[in-house]
């Protein structure tokens, strides 16, 4: 029989997570073993395969786990939650739902990325005007003699400079980047822009099109409107009715239509509702724990099926020398656990994070047991599990308004108490359950508005600035 637990006893239950992933698609799921019954030959054997890379790849007999990657691009809500992989050329409703997420989780993908690039010419925008000595109440004079004296050390005729209707700081200063690269690519006909120039040309272009006097809000508002538009996209391929469910969200926060909700509570609304549709799809739905009723039913919650939390994740590291391997046997990876700390200092920010909880124990207070989506797991190598005690995963958990659980009162109405953990129960036959949508009563923050993690950010922060931002002042370094 499958073996669903390393431990379930009453004072402690930590579900088994197989190492990487295992696809469904398999010779006998596709029907394969029947077609063969009715060949002429019985000892003949039919097999699928395909190109990949350039190589001829044969579908396997029996499901094969395969090595899973770590999330990328900030879309941990998507990634940790998915239970079950079909796999190519698998034809059923659950691989029709997996193709349609899977189209909506590399465009998130695409999207964190190009925030990140976006976001690094904006900061870089803005540090060039302070560097030349301008800010936002620099007189109008001033401005037009800075930029006039850079167009004349970059070869640009200073009248090109339309100062009578453009005549902010921050457009003066986009008019010049832009000119400089138009008369780059005139000189250089034949020259191919990167896709950090490409990037920059356009978003130029557009601010200079745009009413908007400050490039970081013009930028900011383009990036909340594609993660709209991308929920729209998607929410119409699922057939869900994504605006009626937003519409009833916006009423609850008092607003009467939803023109009237700046397009920042808008993005966040369309990604909380998408999101929550696709955890009820891969079948998750809000429970009614919470932290003020112990970890004891957390226990009995366990014991059914694993939970999402969305955590406060710059509170915590991994402590140091703290790694050790436990449940391994010649026929059984076993799982490296490692406990987790408070950062000494930290300070609450708005870089939110999903995890998947499969198990918890009554040890020295209690800890909390779960899967970090930024942990690749190889199909060999036993999977990584951290450890948390459970005062310290109060502290970093967070309702589904990105609120902090609050210290608990001396009188409680559990009725009324925000959402903290989606459920979904494990079966053993490995199929998932397809449920209707339940949404939660608040929207989460929207994962992929923070920045990306935090190794992701510090490794942006350390990336030397693009070829182009370089070029734009060689002349005045």
């Amino acid at each position: 029989m499958f073996k669903e637990f390393y431990q379930n006893s009453a004072t402690f239950v930590l579900r088994k997570i197989s190492s990487g992933k295992l696809y469904q698609v398999n010779s006998r799921t596709l029907g394969l073993d029947a077609l063969e019954k009715n060949l002429p030959d019985s000892n003949t054997l039919l097999t699928v395969t395909y190109i990949k890379d350039g190589k001829i790849c044969r579908i396997p007999d029996f499901n094969i786990p395969q090595n899973q990657s770590a999330q990328k691009g900030g879309v941990c809500g998507l990634a940790v939650s998915k239970n079950h992989f079909f796999g190519k050329f698998l034809q059923n409703p659950h691989r029709d739902i997996e193709q349609k997420i899977s189209a909506y989780r590399k465009t998130s993908t695409e999207l964190t990325e190009q925030k990140a690039c976006e976001d690094s010419f904006v900061n870089w925008f803005q540090t060039e005007i302070r560097q030349l000595g301008l800010a936002e109440d620099s007189g109008k004079a001033d401005a037009i003699r800075v930029f006039s004296s850079l167009c004349m050390q970059n070869g640009i005729y200073p009248a090109l400079l339309n100062i009578d209707n453009n005549h902010t700081i921050e457009k003066l200063f986009a008019q010049f980047l832009l000119l400089q690269l138009q008369a780059k690519e005139h000189r250089e006909p034949a020259l191919v822009f990167n896709q950090n120039q490409r990037l920059a040309k356009k978003l130029l272009s557009d601010f200079l099109k745009n009413p908007h006097s400050n490039l970081a809000v013009f930028v900011q508002n383009q990036q909340e409107q594609a993660i709209i538009n991308a929920c729209l996209k998607t929410s119409r391929n699922l057939n869900f009715d994504i605006n009626k469910v937003v519409r009833e969200k916006a009423r609850d926060f008092g607003y009467s239509s939803l023109g009237d909700i700046p397009v920042v509570e808008l993005a966040t609304l369309y990604d909380t509702a998408l999101l929550e549709y696709i955890w009820h799809l891969q079948g998750y739905q809000p429970c009614n724990w919470h932290p003020y009723q112990g970890i004891e039913p957390l226990m009995e919650l366990l014991r059914q099926g694993v939970c999402l939390a969305t955590i406060e994740y710059s509170f915590i590291q991994s402590a140091a020398n703290s790694l050790r391997r436990f449940f391994a046997s010649d026929e059984d990876n076993g799982y490296f656990i490692d406990d987790i700390e408070l950062i000494p200092n930290a300070e609450r920010n708005e870089e939110t994070h999903v995890i998947k909880i499969i198990g918890a124990d009554l040890a020295n207070g209690g800890h909390v047991y779960y899967l970090d989506p930024n942990d690749p797991s190889l199909a060999d190598e036993p999977r990584l599990v951290h450890r948390i005690s459970f005062d310290l995963f109060v502290r970093i958990l967070l309702d589904h308004k990105g609120g902090p659980i609050p210290a608990k009162p001396e009188q409680v109405d559990m009725d009324k108490l925000e959402i903290v953990l989606h459920f979904a129960k494990q079966r053993e036959d490995n199929q998932p359950i397809i449920l209707p949508p339940i949404l939660s009563n608040s929207p989460r923050i929207s994962k992929r508005k923070r920045d990306e993690a935090r190794e992701n950010k510090e490794q942006l922060h350390d990336e030397e600035m693009p070829p182009l931002y370089q070029s734009c002042f060689t002349s005045l370094n």
